[in-house]
């Protein structure tokens, strides 16, 4: 709580359009959810094999950070999210 970000790169193990981002542990999520708030950007960092996967702790919903990916995902996930595909 004491620490601002320029930027916030996490990691996260599902993406869904309805859930966003999601991780499967309740305390990494709330860490997560917490650096998330004290940066100016943030960037979910996110290969291609999560997207449609929903894990049991909501991090943040998918228009609160733009996506990092291996692959150009569905479209509806660039109608919710920006997304950089390298």
């Amino acid at each position: 709580r004491r620490y601002n970000f320029t930027k916030a790169f996490l990691g996260t193990s599902g993406v869904s359009v309805s859930q966003g981002f999601t991780t499967p542990d309740p305390e990494a999520s709330a860490l997560k959810a917490l650096a998330a708030s004290r940066a100016k950007a943030v960037y979910m960092l996110a290969d291609s094999s999560k997207f449609g996967r929903i894990t049991a702790a909501a991090i943040l919903p998918l228009d609160e950070a733009m996506i990092i990916t291996d692959q150009t995902p569905e479209r509806k996930y660039l109608d919710s999210a920006d997304v950089i595909a390298v």
